[in-house]
């Protein structure tokens, strides 16, 4: 790692480009801040120097030593007065002679320069050296969830989950917790009562086992068993059934019928699922009111666009007898085509798929705009003073006649 004396001095050496941009001196891809202190310590002569006695060490400023290299050609008493007007720190006389053979790879050391001093990192060296101690870190988590994994087993996580009032999740065929998973049927290393004994084989209870027995820790043994007998799972014996709640429920520390030495099966991390899937889907859905109620109106307007009974005439009307004459049977059709104009059927409608209380809707507000635009229209004309506009008198019908008792069976109305 280079410091900011050592790469002033490779520069010069080499004759390489040196830089200064605003408050920086760029060596090729490196930068430094001018005011950076380097570790090559100004001379204040035996008595005085600093470091003596335990007084504090002063050094040079790398912009004081750039400035020095560039003027050397200056004799000492015009170097410290342009050095003054520039207000930048000057080299002192007794260090000028060793600073300038050290610079120029003359020397390829000096008194001067202190070995311990405190000296500030450059620009890219310490980010590189940021980004090795991220990667560090990274690769430190990454070993540690690693490890996490390796060491997961799942009897330890079922009893935390159960602990801690944790959300266990099942779904398909694996059961979740949090970040990690298994499969249902996964063996824990939970030993069931009688295996593994003289010589026998042994047999773990199940991930799905135990998950069962603590959603139903509230039901009797037989109960119980009856019950994951219908589920098609495997059941705690009763014999374990005391000890393994009162571990899972984190009454007791560990449990003789933990076997330590038992395979387990590593984990699989869960990947999240993300929520604009749902709202994805939520705005691709179409908008039926407003599809239903466009067609309702479509099919409203083509029917009073198609042609209707103007008015009722006598020219094609026979009298039925005597007792109804053509001009009463003409006054029952037109009162019949009058009712018929406001009335619509619900079944006209029936394959829009909306029901009759959103077509009653659009006729009540179409009737409610048209009453409140002449009621608007009144009152403007009267505040102007004009009298309003007269008002259509009424057509009054003609009312039917009864109809005799003995002629009521020939009627078709």
């Amino acid at each position: 790692m280079s410091d900011p004396l050592s790469l002033l001095r490779r520069y010069i050496t080499n004759n390489e480009e040196i830089l200064e941009r605003d408050s920086e001196i760029i060596f090729g891809k490196i930068s430094c801040p001018k005011n950076v202190k380097t570790n090559y310590s100004v001379y204040y002569g035996k008595k005085g120097k600093p470091g003596n006695e335990g007084s504090i060490k002063e050094y040079y400023t790398l912009e004081c030593l750039l400035y020095f290299i560039k003027n050397v050609q200056l004799f000492h008493p015009e170097y410290c007065k342009q050095a003054a007007t520039d207000k930048i720190q000057a080299v002192r006389r007794p260090d000028r002679k060793h600073l300038l053979a050290y610079l120029r790879g003359e020397m390829a050391t000096s008194s001067s320069i202190v070995k311990n001093a405190p000296f500030e990192i450059p620009m890219q060296q310490r980010n590189h050296a940021l980004r090795r101690l991220i990667s560090r870190k990274l690769m430190k988590n990454r070993l540690l969830i690693l490890i996490r994994i390796i060491m997961a087993d799942p009897l330890s996580i079922l009893r935390q989950y159960n602990v801690n009032k944790k959300e266990i999740i099942e779904r398909d065929s694996e059961i979740i917790f949090g970040e990690f998973s298994w499969s249902k049927n996964v063996k824990t290393n939970y030993l069931m009562y009688g295996s593994g004994k003289e010589g026998s084989i042994k047999e773990y209870y199940t991930l799905e086992c135990l998950l069962f027995i603590l959603k139903n820790v509230q039901l009797t043994h037989p109960v119980y068993v009856r019950q994951a007998a219908a589920a098609n799972i495997p059941a705690v014996r009763r014999p374990d059934r005391k000890e393994l709640l009162a571990y899972l429920n984190g009454e007791t520390a560990t449990c003789a019928s933990i076997d330590k030495s038992a395979p387990l099966e590593i984990p699989t991390q869960v990947k999240r699922t993300h929520d604009h899937d749902f709202g994805e889907s939520a705005a691709k859905k179409p908008r039926i009111e407003e599809t239903h109620v466009q067609k309702v109106r479509e099919q409203l307007a083509a029917r009073l666009d198609a042609p209707k009974e103007a008015s009722v005439t006598v020219d094609n009307i026979k009298s039925l007898s005597e007792a109804m004459s053509v001009e009463k049977i003409a006054a029952i059709k037109a009162k019949r085509l009058a009712k018929k104009r406001t009335t619509i059927k619900s079944n006209d409608y029936a394959d829009t798929g909306v029901v009759g209380s959103d077509l009653r809707a659009i006729l009540d507000y179409d009737t409610f705009s048209k009453s409140i635009t002449a009621l608007l229209s009144s009152i403007k004309a009267r505040e102007e003073g004009r009298p309003g506009a007269p008002r259509p008198q009424p057509i009054v019908m003609p009312q039917p006649t009864a109809l005799p008792q003995q002629q009521t069976q020939n009627g078709r109305f």
